[in-house]
């Protein structure tokens, strides 16, 4: 973990992650620590799981179950979190907002995530296609979140 990782403070420009900060039970934590370990005007990137998208609570709790999350995020929750730990230029966003998005990760939920090769780049095309006509705002499946430690 990273706590235990032995990284002095002000170590790196650049902190990135992709979906790992829910699966931690103490997530609050690593993210103090991803602040520590930051040099003054150095910036965190990552994603994390939100599933607002999704209404339905018996299949989140079952994603929530076989993926082994700790916690959902919400977008304000998430950037309050960030702000509360001393980081600065805070930008959070929704991804995989489109109906589209949503039904292939619903069934992705349901069957399993093997979509095939020959398929994927054809899901792929109408994945970005469905999701650059949705608004920009909407709940998505996905908060994409950009900070920076203070100089």
């Amino acid at each position: 973990p990273l706590e235990q990782a032995g990284f002095a403070d002000d170590s790196f420009d650049r902190v990135f992650s992709i979906c790992v900060i829910e699966h931690i039970p103490d997530h609050v934590s690593v993210l103090r620590h991803a602040h520590r370990i930051l040099k003054p005007g150095g910036e965190m990137i990552f994603s994390v799981d939100s599933l607002e998208a999704i209404t339905d609570a018996a299949l989140v709790e079952r994603h929530r179950r076989e993926h082994a999350v700790q916690h959902y995020y919400r977008r304000d929750e998430l950037r309050d979190l960030l702000l509360s730990i001393g980081f600065r230029d805070v930008v959070v966003e929704p991804v995989f907002r489109s109906p589209f998005a949503v039904a292939l990760f619903r069934r992705g939920i349901e069957r399993g995530f093997n979509f095939g090769r020959l398929r994927t780049a054809g899901l792929t095309r109408r994945f970005f296609r469905e999701e650059a006509a949705c608004p920009p705002d909407g709940p998505g499946l996905f908060l994409i979140a950009r900070a920076f430690k203070s100089r």
